[in-house]
C-alpha cells in the first residue's frame, strides 16, 4: 500500500475512531506528539488522510478502496508511461541479448548436436568446434542428415583416426589444417562458434565452451568466412 509499519498503525486506528486528534492518538500510542505530527503529515500527503479541523487539529480516514483505485490507476498509467518510453529504444538495439547465449560443457554439446537434427536444407561445420572423442558421433549425424538430402559442407582436422577419416570421404568433407576452434551454421539462420577450453588438459565434452547467436549480421558474415575457407583447395591434404 506504500504505507510503513507506524503509518499503517495509525491510518488503521483513525478508521476504527472515525476521527482523531493528535493528542488522543497520542496518548493511546505512547508516541511523542511530534512523531504523530510527522506520521501524520506523511499520511496526508500520500492521500490516505485528510485535515478536518485545525483547532484542535482533527484528521479523518479517507475510504480505503477509493485511495487503493487512484493508485492503481496512477500505476496503470506509469506503467504505460514506461512502455511507451522504452519499447522503442528496445527495439532499436543492434544485437538484442536474446539473439546470444553462451554454452559451457554437455549444455553446448547438445546445443550443436540439436542444431544439427533440426536443420532444413544446409549445414555449415568445421568440425574443431568439438572434441575429438566426440567427433565421431557429430559426424555420424552429419552423415544421416547427408542422406536425408540436406546440403551438408563440412571441414574436418587432419586426422590419424581411420573410422573419422572414412566418414568424412563419406561426407565429401574437405580435410584441412584449421584452428582448434570451429563453427557451425545451419540454415543460414544460426550461427555456433565453439572450441574445447584450452586451459583443460582433457578432450571431453564437459570442457566446450562455445556462443551461439541468430542475429542475421554475424550469421552472414561467418557464413562467408566459411565459405572463403571451404573454396581454398590449396591447403587441403592430399
Amino acid at each position: 500500500m506504500g504505507l510503513d509499519r507506524d503509518e499503517a498503525g495509525i491510518y488503521q486506528l483513525l478508521v476504527s475512531r472515525g476521527m482523531a486528534t493528535v493528542g488522543e492518538l497520542s496518548t493511546l500510542l505512547g508516541y511523542s506528539r511530534t512523531k504523530v505530527y510527522n506520521l501524520f503529515d506523511r499520511l496526508v500527503s500520500k492521500g490516505w488522510v485528510k485535515v478536518l479541523t485545525e483547532n484542535p487539529k482533527t484528521f479523518i480516514p479517507l475510504d480505503p478502496e477509493t485511495v487503493l483505485d487512484e493508485k492503481r490507476e496512477a500505476v496503470a498509467k506509469a506503467y504505460s508511461t514506461a512502455v511507451e518510453a522504452l519499447k522503442p529504444v528496445y527495439k532499436d538495439i543492434g544485437i538484442r541479448l536474446s539473439d546470444i547465449a553462451v554454452f559451457r560443457g554437455y549444455e553446448a554439446f547438445r546445443k550443436i548436436e540439436g542444431m544439427i537434427n533440426g536443420a532444413e536444407r544446409e549445414v555449415k561445420i568445421i568440425a574443431t568446434l568439438v572434441p575429438t572423442s566426440v567427433l565421431g558421433r557429430i559426424a555420424g549425424t552429419l552423415l544421416e542428415k547427408k542422406d536425408l538430402g540436406i546440403d551438408v559442407r563440412s571441414i574436418f582436422p587432419m586426422t590419424e583416426n581411420n573410422d573419422l577419416a572414412s566418414i568424412a570421404e563419406r561426407l565429401e568433407a574437405q580435410i584441412k589444417e584449421v584452428p582448434t576452434a570451429g563453427m557451425l551454421i545451419v540454415d543460414d539462420s544460426e550461427l555456433y562458434i565453439g572450441a574445447v577450453d584450452i586451459s583443460s588438459a582433457s578432450d571431453s565434452p564437459t570442457d566446450l565452451v562455445g556462443i551461439w547467436t541468430g542475429n542475421k549480421a554475424l550469421v552472414s558474415l561467418n557464413s562467408l568466412v566459411f565459405d572463403t575457407l571451404y573454396g581454398e583447395k590449396f591447403a587441403e591434404v592430399g
